[in-house]
């Protein structure tokens, strides 16, 4: 139970004191390849077209 409590505390503490960190106006995201960039692009598209509805423009 401790150790629980002791995890959940550090996952809070460090959500909360990163927060300051990524409130910048522009994001920068780049994907590291791990295989062929044609399965990359059909994985990730979906997820780029909805960065760039995003309010925070993004930088790719």
């Amino acid at each position: 139970m401790f150790k629980k409590m002791t995890i959940a505390a550090v996952l809070t503490a460090t959500l909360l004191s990163s927060t300051a960190a990524f409130a910048a106006d522009k994001l920068n995201f780049g994907i590291i390849a791990t295989e062929s960039t044609i399965n990359l692009k059909k994985s990730w598209t979906p997820y780029l077209d909805a960065m760039e509805k995003s309010p925070c423009p993004a930088l790719l």
